[in-house]
Order: structure tokens, then C-alpha cells, then sequence
């Protein structure tokens, strides 16, 4: 009966399999095709939304630009009033300024947390040589520039939080045909993306930009560096560039390149009376990324109805193939092939109640094997000293051994089940989470991943531990489940840590001592030498007055060289500084007697003074921190600028390593860092030549900093002022 139920359901399903297929295929292609024409909309719609609100703004420094062309007196109080009047127009402006031939702002507005601002002209800055003036200064009436979309920064330094801007750089024509200067105005394309994506919906996806340094803006916020390359290997699948149309497990990845927005506001530009407009966009890309989840649901939409179909159509070709092989049997089989087949089946039956027993006797030994050998590797995964589990693909864990049972004061029950970020001990699970999908990613495609992560204990305590995630394969090759296992390398992190830190120290220590040495054999040689010239000038004298003249120049040599040993015997007592005891001091009461020796000066010099948070201990000695604000102070009043009233600020704070930090800033004279920042606390350096020094301060400050642990760095301006950050050692717990 079997070969006539087969010989009529095996094609009959195939073919009833094949046509429902051909089915599904067919809308799953339509499906993924209507995705991908909405996404492409959606695509168009952002790049021009993009394109005109930026076209608008250009558009309106154009207009400002053309009235004050027309202003024969070239008024800077109406160009000022037509810029403020932009920038409330216009919030997605963050910057405005007007810059002079020779780069130096004369106008410029902020956007602060109370609205626009004119900045006072005494803060006003020099902006010759950043690149979207020197770049654009040689633009010519009638032309524009717009630079490319990269971060902000300030200074060369990228500002955070992150902003993607973009800058429409306009220049300035008097009515004489002259050039007054150039518009330049910032736009943060962060409220302009997010405005783009809440007005031109797109249910299935989101709308992404990146910028030509390679940041990425999405979901709201912008990311940059290592993230990037995390999202981009998300998003594509394999670290694929964002180019045309990837498809991944993780969804469908659209992109456009920027230079299609810049073809639209060009063509506007023209419009308007624009004769070229300036720009390079090659880099910068607008995307649309469907997630994964949502993809899937569009495009398998009929899967149940096909499923539905599938198994109604195996259902009737079954019945019908079972009742055509009745039909056949019947017609065929007699009596006496009945009889024999009964004959048959009663010999089989008492054979396979005999192979029954035997392969019950097996089966029970091999139980018996498997129980031991189950029970043998339960003892060796519990007797590790690493914490050790074993997990699904999705991360849920089935099994975890003994000692992270004990770190976690858990209950096995308790345990497994969950996935591996559901516990309090990682502390961000949403941070453990992404990193872990990502290493569990690659443990699925056979590399074994290790990485580090923090955990705590029951008791709160903080542990480091090397995680290593390795796949388990079956029989067939295929990777079925993962082994996390994870070892505590707190204590070595931490014996790493302090042989760094010692290792600096004698590096420090080490270079000290070599300056040291140099000014040793520098300074003391010349006085040595004037002693021996003048003992030889002594010896040739011819009366006694020219005698007494080269024993006073002889004495006053004499009392040089004292006053040169004496300041090398406290530099040695610096460097030895085995004798000072650390303890816990306040950093105020450092302050004010700083500021009582030197009352007269404090006086005299009218400083001001501003004091932050000065309640905040540290472990210091306290004679090095009283020595420390007292150099600081005393260089302050000391190279004080004449142009305007002293000001000291002292603040203190933790820094991201709950360490203490002193922040000492004035605004006097400044340093020329350039010139002068690799020797500011060189043993005997000083840097104002009309100002009195022995430069020996900076260098004790330092040592002393730097022979307790700490780290003093120095940041100037030349007539702007100095900040020095101290970094204290951490308080040791009690």
C-alpha cells in the first residue's frame, strides 16, 4: 500500500509545493520592491527638505548681502539688526558673525539657553586662519560657499556633545564694488535632521546622515569614532561601506549621496541670482535604514496564509493518495496472501519482542554510562576556578557553574533561564547588552571572542573580568550553543595600574635628575672658574688697595656660589622627599594662608578672587600643598597684566576618576605655549624677561606633584592668562 500512496503524493505534493512557493515568491518580491520604492521617497523627500531649509537660510545671507551692497554708507548697525532679525527667524542658525578683510569679527550673535545674543566686542575673536575663512577669502561678488558637513569644533577641538553644522560662508560688497568683509553662519544640521524626520514620516524606518569626517547621525543623536564602525557593522551586516543598497540580517540600508541636495540648492541658488556656489560634498551621505524587524514584517506579510495553504494542500493530496492506494490494495490482495501475511506478522512480532529486550539491556547500560559521565563533567564544570555557563544563541542561559553562582548570591533556579544581561551585576544592561550581542555575533560565525567587563558582587564590591565566548558545535558542525567563561584579573588590572604609575614616576624621576645634573656642572662651573681667575689676578697684584678690591669681588663671588647651593641643596630635599608624611588636608585652609602671606601683594595688586568648592579634601602633604597655592599665587600677582585687574580663580573638583582636581586659572600675561610650553617647569626657566624670576618655582611645584603621585599639566595664552589643572592621587579607603 506504501508504494501506491507514495508513487501518487510525492509528486502530487511537490507540485502543490512548487505552485504555493512560485506564490509567495511572488509577493515577497512585489513586497520588498514597494519597501524599497517607499524608502527611496522617503529618501527624496528628506534630501529635499534638507536642501531648502538650508537653501533658505544661504537665500537670506544673500538678501542681507545684497541690502547692505546698496547701503552707501555701509551701515554695521543695520547689517547687525538684519542679522539678529535671521537668527530669531531662523532657530536652526546656532552661529552668525560678520569677519572683516583681515579675519577679525566685528558683528557676531549666539544662540544661548535665553535666545539670541550679541556677543561684547571685547570677546570677539581673531578667525584668520580657520579654514572657512582662509579657504573662502578670495570669493568674488556674486559667489557663495557652503562647507562641507562635518562636526563642530572649536579651536581644532570637536566639541561635545556632538552637532553635525554645516556653514553658508556669503561675501560682503560695498556699493563702490570694495570687499567689507564676509557673512558666515552656522547651522546645526542635528535640529535640522530631526525636524525632517518628524515632519516626513516613515513608519518602517529612520533617517540617517553622515557626515563627510565620518560621524553618523541617528536616532536623535550623533556618533562618532568606534561607535561608527559598531552601527556600521550592525547595520550592514559585515562593515560593508554605506553605498547604494545593503541588505542584512539586521534590516535594509538605503543611501544617497550628499551632492544630490547640493544639485537642488545650486539650481535655487541660480534662481536667486547666485553666479556660483562653492562647496565639496563627496564625502557626506543621507541614508534611510528599514530595521530588521520591520522589514521582515512587510515583506513575509502572507506567510501565514501560505503556511495555511501549504497545509491544506498537503492535507487533500494525502487523503486522496491514501484512498487511491485502498482502491489499489483491495483489488489485488486474496484470501490466502491475507493468511500468509497474518503468518508473517505473528513471526515478526515474537522477533521484535526478542530485539526489544536486547536493545532495553543496551539502552539501560548506556544510561548507566551517560549518567556516570554527566555526573564526571558536572564536578569538572563546578570545580572551576573561572566562572563558566553555557548559553543559546540568544543569549539565555541553561547552565552556570559553582563559583559564579557564589559571586552573584544566586540561586541556580534563579539563574538560568534568563539571558545573560538580566542581572544587576553588569550594572548598564543596555550597555552589556549591545556589546554582548555584538561578541555573540561573532562567536556564532566560529571566532572565539574575548573582551573585559566590569561586574559586581554581592556586597557592591567592583570586579574586572576577562571574558572569553567560545561556540559549541554538534556532531554535524553546527553551533549549537556558547561557553561565557570569565576570570577576576581585578587584583592584576590594579598591580598593572601601580607598576605604571611607578614606572612614570622614576621616568619622571629619572629626567629630574639628568636637569639636575645639567645645571649642576653648568652653573656651579662659572663661579669656580671666576674664583680661580681671581685668585690668579690676586697672586699678580702690586699693592695692597688692588688687593683688597679682588677680595671683595672674591667675597661677593663667594656669596653667589652660597646662594646657588643653597637653592640646589632644596631642590635635593624635593627630590627626597622620603621624609613628608601624606595625609588628608583641606584645600581651603591651604588657600587662606596662602592668601595671608601674601596680604601686601593681594593688596597692592587689587586681585580678586574666586573661589569654587574649596571644602573637598585631598591626600597631599601638607606642606607641599600650602607651597604649592603659594607659587601660584605669588606667580600670578607677579606676572599680573598691566591692561586690565587681576582675577584668580581656584576651583575644585572630581574628575571621571573620582580623583581630586585643582583648576588655578588668572588672566595675566600668558606664556607663548608655542615657544615656550615644552620648558615651564624647567629648572630655572623663566619666560618675561622685565618681570623678576629664578624660574625655580614651577620646577619645586611639579617635583613635589609628581613625587606623590599626582600630575600637574599647564594650558596659556600670551596676554590672555594661564590655567594650571593639578591632579591629586586618589583618597586610599579607610
Amino acid at each position: 500500500m506504501r508504494k501506491h500512496f507514495l508513487n501518487v503524493f510525492i509528486p502530487s505534493f511537490l507540485v502543490g509545493m512548487l505552485v504555493t512557493s512560485l506564490i509567495y515568491r511572488m509577493h515577497y518580491t512585489n513586497n520588498k520592491d514597494f519597501i524599497r520604492d517607499e524608502a527611496k521617497d522617503f529618501l527624496s523627500a528628506s534630501t529635499n527638505e534638507l536642501a531648502d531649509n538650508t537653501f533658505e537660510i544661504g537665500r537670506s545671507l544673500v538678501r542681507i548681502a545684497n541690502t547692505s551692497k546698496s547701503d552707501a554708507e555701509f551701515n554695521p548697525q543695520l547689517l547687525a539688526r538684519s542679522l539678529n532679525g535671521l537668527m530669531d527667524s531662523r532657530t536652526e542658525i546656532d552661529h552668525i558673525r560678520f569677519i572683516d578683510i583681515n579675519g577679525h569679527e566685528r558683528i557676531r550673535f549666539n544662540r544661548g539657553d535665553r535666545g539670541v545674543y550679541r556677543v561684547q566686542e571685547n570677546n570677539l575673536q581673531d578667525k584668520s586662519a580657520r579654514p572657512y575663512f582662509v579657504d573662502n577669502v578670495d570669493l568674488e561678488d556674486g559667489e557663495i560657499a557652503l562647507s562641507p558637513l562635518n562636526l563642530n569644533n572649536d579651536r581644532g577641538m570637536i566639541t561635545t556633545p556632538y552637532t553635525l553644522v554645516v556653514r553658508w560662508v556669503v561675501p560682503l560688497y560695498g556699493i563702490d564694488g570694495s570687499k567689507k568683509g564676509t557673512l558666515v553662519a552656522n547651522i546645526d544640521f542635528n535640529l535640522l535632521s530631526k525636524r525632517a524626520s518628524d515632519r516626513i514620516r516613515f513608519k518602517d524606518g529612520q533617517l540617517l546622515l553622515k557626515s563627510a569626517d565620518s560621524a553618523v547621525f541617528i536616532d536623535g543623536e550623533v556618533l562618532y569614532g568606534a561607535p561608527v564602525d559598531s552601527i556600521m557593522n550592525y547595520l550592514t551586516g559585515n562593515g560593508e561601506r554605506f553605498d547604494s543598497i545593503i541588505e542584512s540580517k539586521n534590516g535594509m540600508l538605503i543611501s544617497e549621496q550628499a551632492t544630490e541636495a547640493v544639485k537642488i540648492i545650486d539650481s535655487k541658488l541660480q534662481g536667486i541670482g547666485v553666479k556660483h556656489l562653492r562647496t565639496h560634498q563627496a564625502n557626506s551621505q543621507v541614508l534611510v535604514w528599514i530595521p530588521g524587524d520591520n522589514l521582515f514584517d512587510r515583506v513575509h506579510e502572507n506567510l501565514p496564509y501560505i503556511i495555511i495553504l501549504q497545509a491544506f494542500v498537503t492535507i487533500v493530496v494525502a487523503f486522496f493518495s491514501y484512498r487511491w492506494a485502498r482502491f489499489r490494495i483491495t483489488e489485488k490482495i486474496t484470501f490466502d496472501e491475507l493468511h500468509k501475511s497474518n503468518t508473517l506478522l505473528k513471526v515478526s512480532e515474537k522477533e521484535l519482542a526478542a530485539a526489544m529486550l536486547k536493545l532495553e539491556a543496551k539502552v539501560a547500560t548506556q544510561e548507566d554510562e551517560i549518567e556516570e559521565a554527566h555526573r564526571l563533567l558536572a564536578a569538572l564544570f563546578d570545580s572551576s576556578m573561572h566562572f563558566a555557563g553555557i548559553m543559546k544563541p540568544d543569549g539565555q542561559l541553561i547552565n552556570v557553574n559553582r563559583k559564579t553562582l557564589k559571586l552573584t548570591g544566586q540561586k541556580k533556579s534563579d539563574v538560568v533561564g534568563k539571558k545573560i544581561w538580566e542581572f544587576d551585576l553588569f550594572g548598564d544592561r543596555d550597555f552589556v547588552k549591545e556589546n554582548m550581542s555584538v561578541a555573540i555575533a561573532q562567536a556564532l560565525k566560529g571566532e572565539r571572542v574575548s573582551f573585559e567587563s566590569i561586574m559586581f558582587d554581592t556586597n557592591g564590591d567592583k570586579h574586572r573580568i576577562a571574558f572569553t565566548l567560545s561556540p559549541l558545535y554538534n556532531e554535524d558542525g553546527e553551533i549549537t550553543h556558547l561557553i561565557p567563561e570569565g576570570a577576576d584579573i581585578t587584583e592584576l588590572r590594579e598591580k598593572d595600574k601601580q607598576l605604571q604609575s611607578l614606572v612614570t614616576q622614576l621616568e619622571n624621576r629619572n629626567q629630574q635628575l639628568k636637569e639636575f645634573s645639567h645645571i649642576v656642572s653648568h652653573n656651579v662651573r662659572s663661579p669656580i672658574g671666576n674664583l680661580g681667575l681671581l685668585l690668579s689676578i690676586y697672586e699678580d697684584a702690586e699693592n695692597d688697595e688692588e688687593r683688597k678690591e679682588i677680595v671683595d669681588k672674591i667675597k661677593m663671588v663667594n656669596q653667589s656660589l652660597l646662594e646657588l647651593l643653597e637653592e640646589l641643596l632644596e631642590t635635593v630635599k624635593i627630590l627626597d622627599n622620603s621624609e613628608i608624611s601624606t595625609e588628608l588636608n583641606s584645600v581651603e585652609s591651604a588657600i587662606n594662608q596662602a592668601r595671608t602671606l601674601l596680604t601686601r601683594q593681594i593688596e597692592e595688586s587689587n586681585a580678586e578672587f574666586e573661589i569654587e568648592n574649596a571644602d573637598i579634601e585631598v591626600y597631599y602633604p601638607k606642606v607641599y600643598l600650602h607651597s604649592l597655592l603659594l607659587n601660584l599665587m605669588s606667580n600670578a600677582i607677579k606676572y599680573r597684566s598691566d591692561e586690565r585687574p587681576l582675577k584668580i580663580t581656584i576651583k575644585m573638583q572630581l574628575n571621571e576618576n573620582e580623583q581630586p582636581q585643582l583648576i588655578f586659572r588668572d588672566n595675566g600675561s600668558g606664556i607663548d605655549m608655542r615657544r615656550h610650553g615644552h620648558k615651564v617647569f624647567g629648572l630655572y626657566k623663566t619666560f618675561h624677561r622685565n618681570k623678576p624670576g629664578k624660574g625655580l618655582g614651577l620646577f619645586m611645584t611639579k617635583t613635589q606633584v609628581e613625587s606623590h603621585g599626582g600630575t600637574i599639566q599647564v594650558s596659556s595664552n600670551l596676554n590672555e592668562g594661564t590655567t594650571f589643572t593639578i591632579t591629586f592621587p586618589p583618597t586610599p579607603r579607610s
